[in-house]
């Protein structure tokens, strides 16, 4: 029941992914593995570069603070996420 309600919260199940990938590159081996990704790394590049554009629209445009909030959290994961795997 969890995996039904869990899937249905996009936001909830990205943090939680990013938290899984996370806790794979804490090890050698995990990162050589999630380095071998190189497509879904350069998929992970073109979020990053989305959430920006996304969070500087949300602040010339004054959108309600907890869309800010949620882009603006969604946007530090995926720079860190992105940052793990590509030691940049």
């Amino acid at each position: 029941m969890f995996s039904v309600v869990a899937l249905r919260n996009k936001t909830d199940m990205f943090f939680i992914a990013c938290e899984i990938l996370k806790k794979l590159c804490e090890s050698e081996e995990g990162r050589g593995f999630a380095g071998a990704l190189g497509h879904h790394i350069r998929r992970l590049a073109s979020m990053v570069q989305g959430l920006e554009k996304k969070v500087e629209l949300d602040k010339r445009n004054g959108h309600t603070e907890a869309r800010k909030e949620d882009n603006l959290r969604r946007l530090g994961e995926a720079a860190a996420l992105y940052h793990l795997l590509t030691n940049k």
